[in-house]
């Protein structure tokens, strides 16, 4: 994975605010001791949407970020059935490989999906979506974040999504944030 020498040299805290960090986290590292707060903020993070911004304040680039949520896309979503779903792992396929450069053109290139998903929305009866909905909004943000000033905002919000991907059509079910977190620390700290 790459790393940005230039954003390990600020207090955690200050870094955090300098990219842009939710409030939460960085009330969250500012309760920390400060000369320990990035390595246990890293450590101890139980939200998978607060490992993109600790992430990056390690000095981790993000593309390599971009990488990391892509690979674990792909790994949670497993088999998606239908074309639609073929054409979403192969655009987060592509994400894991290339990072960022990937998803230049999938908001044009799934533009007929995103069409379709608001199309869905439109329809009286409430009827259960189809998976690849799901698994193409995190796609679409994903895309979004690529091409973002910021792109830690899309990535984080990305992220939330992955987390909560366990919860579809289960109410009773809880967010696999500490299970994420550990994804993605391990992809983004070993390199895959």
């Amino acid at each position: 994975m790459g790393y940005d020498r230039r954003v390990i040299q600020a207090k955690p805290v200050d870094a955090l605010r300098n990219i842009a960090a939710p409030r939460d986290l960085i009330e969250w590292v500012r309760k920390l001791a400060p000369e320990t707060a990035a390595r246990q903020a890293w450590v101890d993070a139980t939200r998978a949407d607060w490992i993109p911004y600790l992430a990056s304040i390690r000095g981790i680039t993000n593309d390599a970020i971009i990488r990391a949520v892509c690979e674990c896309t792909v790994e949670t979503a497993g088999t998606l059935e239908g074309a639609e779903g073929e054409r979403l792992l192969n655009v987060l396929r592509d994400g894991a490989s290339r990072g960022r450069s990937a998803l230049a053109t999938t908001e044009a290139d799934l533009a007929d999906l995103k069409l379709a998903i608001i199309q869905w929305g439109n329809k009286t009866p409430p009827v259960a979506r189809p998976m690849w909905m799901y698994w193409c909004e995190l796609v679409l943000e994903l895309a979004r974040a690529a091409s973002r000033g910021n792109v830690l905002v899309g990535v984080s919000l990305a992220a939330r999504l992955l987390a909560n991907a366990n919860t579809i059509g289960k109410p009773s079910a809880r967010p696999a944030h500490l299970d994420l977190v550990a994804r993605l620390r391990e992809k983004l700290t070993l390199g895959g």
